[in-house]
């Protein structure tokens, strides 16, 4: 027997069930880097600075532009 006989109506099928899924990850996707840009453009920078260059790595990186 079938299997949506047995439960009297029509069930979700795994596809419909992975196309809403992707779906709802995507629209999600589509809507945190905007969020995650405006966070950033209230800070006023690229973050807090790890780490200090010295003089002899700055005159190195200049040498190779």
């Amino acid at each position: 027997m079938d299997t949506q006989s047995k439960r009297g109506g029509p069930s979700a099928t795994r596809r419909g069930v992975l196309v809403g899924l992707a779906v709802g990850v995507g629209a999600t996707a589509a809507l945190l880097p905007k969020a995650d840009a405006q966070e950033k453009g209230a800070q006023g920078g690229s973050g807090p600075v790890l780490f200090k260059r010295t003089k002899e790595t700055e005159r190195y990186y200049k040498t190779l532009k």
